[in-house]
């Protein structure tokens, strides 16, 4: 089950200790006013971390399923199964032309809006600039227009290289498909199965019509002689009447062994027929399938070189709009730069200032813009989180990206992993890339750094109602005596201030309308007396809270009556680990 921890890195706990030990005596022998009740603590400085932490099991390196984050058409897959990729290299590529339609608009209107800014403040040298970036981003939109171009061509070729005619025959060398010539391969043997089987089904009829034959042959021999053993023996003299009947019944049993064979033989023919006639229609079933198959490769080649065709007209055509957009925002960006010149002899403060202020907010609005088209263009392209082994692609180029299903499975290289399913309030806060803490409870006193490397976007099924998101981390080394299946604890940072001022969790007071602490001021004085004053607050971490305001390094603080003494956001000490401020620490 999951549970947050925050995790505090407390910087010379012995100090702050002894500091804890000085202020107690100092609450004891002191009289005042206002006597002190609750325990001291002293404002620290240190590192404050917020983490969350859930158990798991150690594993190998899972899956990683990728996919796209925006819908588009395919124009590009630069890997097949068993590929060997390293982490950022791009794997596919989706229809980027929107993308870099996006990105050459917001560059013109940025530098639009320097334009603008620059002509407000009549700075010549500022709109002289502000050409230069246009006439920069209207190349690199240029560029990325004509490689797009360059795409769609060789994504053209690739079709009419892969769906070749070479590849309707079985087993031709010169088929560049082996998808398809696997499958014409597969076609061409099931005539050839069909082929032999129907040979051997006729082959079988030949062959047992001759043993037919030669039975009833050879059954009538037998009867014949038998008959002229009968009429022998009854015919001689002296021949009781048991003996004759004795040999009828002979001659009798051999004309029915003929009989008999003669029924075999035909029930015989008529299976073998039978056999011969399934035989014959296996192979037409076959021919039709082989002759299907081809069909329907040749419909998919089809298909697949007019997509590519119809996408490199596609890029033609925003290639030749992309241009002239750019030659336009040059031309916008000359005639401010005319304008400002104009403006130079008729310079006035107050405007240009009011100007200046508005463009300024013009200028900030296109380039979040700007990067909003960026980074929309980079998610066109499909990249590999980390180093691995391709184990499927789900592309095809000219058809839909999926966007349910992975586009592709990335089998991850190195040594076992560790996952664990976090509460989802817990999973929000989890980024790909953070760092981690894992523990196993087979191994006291490991500590292993890790990365977090994935974070399921769907839940997993567990027996309760809760609702939970696998992590997987990559440990940055692997512990001789791990093992796969030993349970672990992930221990994930998600927020932390360094150098920060802290106190612990207990000493704040929030009554609902703000925060407060009990600050001892002049200790050990006879004018020692405790005031409640504000405070801002800042990371929450696992053993103590961030200060950003209202306190001082070394200023003494009173524990309030009714705190837990804690010490811990949530309540309660998280696996083991013990605080500075009388949490429980040793």
């Amino acid at each position: 089950m999951t549970n947050v921890r925050r995790r505090l890195i407390w910087g010379a706990a012995a100090g702050v200790i002894a500091l804890i030990g000085v202020g107690l005596l100092i609450g004891g022998r002191l009289t005042s006013d206002r006597p002190v009740a609750g325990e001291r603590v002293t404002v620290e400085r240190g590192t404050v971390t917020a983490s969350v932490t859930a158990t798991g099991e150690a594993a190998s390196a899972a899956d990683v399923a990728l996919q796209f984050d925006a819908p588009g058409v395919v124009t590009r897959v630069s890997v097949t199964p068993g590929d060997t990729v390293a982490a950022g290299d791009v794997l596919a590529r989706i229809d980027d032309t929107l993308a870099v339609q996006q990105v050459a608009a917001a560059r013109s209107s940025l530098a639009q809006a320097l334009a603008n800014a620059q002509t407000a403040r009549l700075s010549v040298a500022d709109a002289e600039q502000a050409l230069t970036l246009a006439r920069r981003s209207a190349a690199a939109s240029n560029d990325a227009l004509a490689t797009s171009v360059t795409q769609a061509r060789e994504s053209l070729a690739d079709a009419q290289r892969r769906w070749s005619e070479a590849c309707l025959t079985a087993a031709n060398p010169a088929c560049p498909n082996p998808a398809a010539a696997s499958a014409i391969l597969v076609a061409e043997s099931g005539v050839t199965s069909a082929q032999v089987a129907y040979d051997a089904a006729v082959r079988t009829a030949a062959a047992n019509a001759t043993r037919y034959d030669a039975t009833i042959v050879q059954a009538r021999a037998t009867a014949a002689k038998q008959q002229q053993v009968t009429d022998a023996t009854c015919g001689a003299a002296g021949v009781t009447a048991a003996t004759c009947a004795s040999a009828e019944l002979s001659a009798l049993n051999a004309r029915q062994a003929v009989d008999n064979a003669e029924l075999s033989r035909a029930s015989g023919l008529l299976a073998d027929a039978q056999a011969v006639t399934n035989a014959r229609s296996a192979q037409d079933q076959a021919t039709i399938t082989r002759d299907r198959t081809i069909a329907d490769l040749r419909a998919a080649a089809q298909d697949a070189v007019r997509a590519a065709q119809q996408g490199l007209s596609t890029a033609l055509a925003n290639e030749a709009t992309g241009r002239a957009g750019n030659a336009s925002a040059v031309a916008t960006a000359e005639d401010a730069l005319a304008q400002a010149r104009t403006a130079v002899a008729g310079l006035g403060a107050g405007s240009a200032e009011q100007g200046a202020s508005s463009s300024a907010i013009a200028v900030t609005a296109a380039q979040a813009a700007l990067a909003n088209a960026e980074r929309d263009l980079a998610r066109t392209r499909l990249q590999a989180p980390i180093a691995g082994v391709v184990g499927s692609v789900d592309l095809v180029v000219g058809q839909p990206a999926p966007t349910a299903a992975a586009a592709v499975v990335l089998v991850p290289s190195g040594p076992l992993q560790v996952r664990a399913d976090f509460a989802e309030s817990d999973a929000a806060k989890v980024r790909i890339g953070a760092r981690a803490t894992v523990t196993f409870a087979a191994l006291p006193g490991v500590s292993v750094a890790a990365t977090v490397v994935q974070v399921q976007p769907l839940p997993v099924t567990t027996g309760d109602a809760l609702v939970r998101y696998r992590v997987t981390v990559a440990l940055d080394e692997q512990p001789v005596t791990l093992r796969s299946g030993m349970t672990a604890t992930v221990e994930v940072v998600v927020e932390q201030a360094s150098d920060a001022l802290y106190i612990p969790q207990a000493a704040l007071i929030d009554d609902g309308s703000g925060v407060t602490v009990r600050r001892v001021q002049d200790a050990g004085t006879d004018a020692e007396r405790v005031v409640e004053v504000p405070v801002t607050i800042g990371v929450r971490g696992d053993t103590g809270t961030q200060i950003t305001d209202g306190l001082a390094a070394g200023d003494v603080l009173e524990i309030p009556d009714d705190a837990d003494g804690s010490g811990f956001p949530e309540g309660g000490v998280p696996a083991e680990r013990r605080g500075p401020f009388g949490e429980g620490g040793d």
